[in-house]
């Protein structure tokens, strides 16, 4: 637009009376300020506007919202630039450029800070943070208060029975009860998985326990259908008291998942809770951890370990581009026992970086006998927080490129996104030397959390793998199309290529296609296996 010395729209092209919803003859001859700004900011821009014709400043900038006649808001960044003619006369030439929906990415990508994508509810990082400010106010004025944190008992069974969408099903239906059956107060969230916990501020211990009896209760009358069978739901939950159990995020926490394992043990149909106690001592717990430890040894130390391997398709045509290796203990009896059994176990006692020094010997070994076997394959290999900044690591991984004469290529490490941002500066050391060797890295399970956003740019990343809380519900939910669609172009301005999980149906496949994600990688595509899969069972265009 070019503006007269009052103000008033002289010109405006083509592209502008689109935006505007009006012909020109409508915006020509109108004052700026009424033609096209909101009436709240007019007055404010109209003062700055008149500055810069008079000379006391050569160029504004700001963001003002359009308001078009058909209802529509148009969210534009405006820059005005004084421009001085011949005959001393001024004139503003305006540019205004359309960030709506750049706006309304950045508004989705921060709502995903505060709150899980599955339930809609907040997500653990909001609630740590909340109860850390809770826990100051309540020392600073006496009050105290109590946390529930419970589980679902037998989730596993209806993952496995139903499929994740049934398991995803009630997880939703779950966070909407909290959401209903909760004071306006408190404060409900998803710690991960089928965890979930709720602060209750402002309440004394009877007031608590009859929280949690009502919340046992409620949860309990949630009936599923698993096939031919119904299945009525119960939870385990644990209860603490601030400040007599814990003064602070962490103890308190820690507490009551003792005290939610100690409910377990408990025998009450459709659910049991149990409140804390000083001579709780997570005897259970310790013994579990004890015994995964010595199991843990013991694979180590008899190659109990072994890899499956899942397929990464590359999107637009259907090629198998790499294969994901996925980690699998072989029990005594012969049975696969998947990673989620072992793994925080190991994290906690020190082993996990044993295990995936391991990994990469295996995925070395067998990288080699397909060399050998004229077959071309890159590898997806997954890094714990830990092993980042182990100094041995970069010089094992290059003995065993050398001992099995590898193209550093084939390898490319996963980390998550959390221990990237927790780790950040051995992070960037040990991913910028394997990148000198040619190997290559992703960044796993972006969208849980928030935070590395701001890092990706620090981080010498080559692909980033949505996690797949965002795409199981592609297909219903048009808030995480919005959030897939807006990661991926932002991945894409920063030349990474992107990953999509948990491609379960044609319809979500279709869906990131539409959106050019680069890669999926889910059942409909190819379960995880002890051999390479030759190629995709799904089509290789939806």
């Amino acid at each position: 637009m070019l503006l007269d010395e009052s103000g008033i729209i002289l010109y405006v092209n083509d592209h502008g009376c689109r935006l505007a919803g009006m012909s020109e003859g409508e915006l020509v001859q109108h004052a700026f300020t009424d033609a096209m700004i909101e009436e709240g900011s007019s007055k404010r821009i109209g003062d700055s506007l008149m500055k810069l014709l008079r000379g006391q400043q050569t160029h504004f900038n700001h963001e003002s919202v359009l308001e078009r006649e058909d209802g529509d808001s148009l969210v534009i960044d405006w820059h005005h630039t004084r421009l001085k003619g011949s005959d001393d006369e001024s004139a503003v030439l305006c540019i205004g450029v359309d960030v709506t929906l750049r706006r309304k990415a950045e508004k989705n990508l921060a709502w995903l800070a505060d709150h899980d994508p599955l339930t809609k509810i907040y997500n653990r990082r909001r609630l740590e943070a909340d109860l850390e400010k809770i826990l100051h106010r309540a020392g600073r004025y006496g009050h105290g208060g109590a946390v529930l944190y419970f589980d679902i008992d037998e989730f596993k069974l209806i993952n496995d029975t139903g499929g994740h969408s049934a398991g995803d099903d009630l997880l939703c239906t779950i966070a909407g009860r909290l959401r209903q059956s909760q004071r306006a107060t408190d404060l409900p969230a998803r710690m991960g998985g089928d965890e979930f916990a709720i602060i209750l501020d402002e309440t004394d211990e009877e007031g608590a326990k009859q929280a949690a009896e009502r919340l046992v209760q409620n949860l309990s009358s949630i009936t599923i259908r698993l096939g031919d069978l119904s299945h009525h739901v119960s939870i385990s939950l644990g209860m603490v008291l601030y400040p007599q159990h814990g003064q602070t995020v962490e103890e308190l926490l820690t507490h009551a998942d003792m005290a939610m394992y100690h409910a377990k043990r408990l025998k009450h149909p459709g659910g049991r809770w149990h409140c804390f106690e000083k001579n709780d001592t997570g005897q259970e717990m310790m013994r579990r951890k004890v015994n995964w430890r010595a199991r843990i040894e013991h694979a180590l130390a008899n190659q109990k370990f072994t890899l499956f391997y899942q397929p990464v398709v590359v999107t637009g045509n259907g090629t198998i581009h790499h294969y994901e290796a996925l980690l699998r203990m072989t029990g005594d009896d012969g049975e696969m026992i998947l990673p989620g059994e072992f793994i925080d176990v190991a994290e906690t006692c020190g082993l996990i970086s044993q295990i995936d020094f391991r990994v990469v010997q295996l995925a070395c070994h067998e990288l080699g006998r397909w060399r050998r076997q004229n077959r071309s394959v890159t590898l997806g290999i997954n890094l714990s927080a830990q092993t980042l900044d182990v100094p041995g690591f970069v010089p094992f991984v290059t003995t065993q490129i050398e001992r099995y004469q590898l193209n550093p290529a084939q390898l490319n490490f996963e980390i998550t996104e959390r221990s990237a941002v927790a780790n950040m500066e051995p992070a960037q050391r040990m991913m910028r030397e394997m990148q000198k060797l040619g190997c290559t890295f992703a960044l796993d399970d972006f969208g849980i959390g928030f935070s590395s956003w701001l890092y990706l740019k620090q981080l010498p990343l080559n692909y980033l793998k949505l996690d797949s809380s965002l795409t199981r519900l592609l297909v219903d939910q048009q808030e995480d199309r919005a959030f897939v669609k807006a990661i991926n172009e932002m991945s894409h301005a920063l030349g990474l290529r992107t990953i999509a999980e948990a491609v379960e149906n044609a319809a979500t496949l279709e869906i990131l296609q539409s959106f050019d994600v680069d890669m999926v990688q889910g059942y409909y595509l190819g379960k995880p296996a002890p051999h390479l899969i030759n190629e995709v069972t799904a089509p290789r265009s939806a």
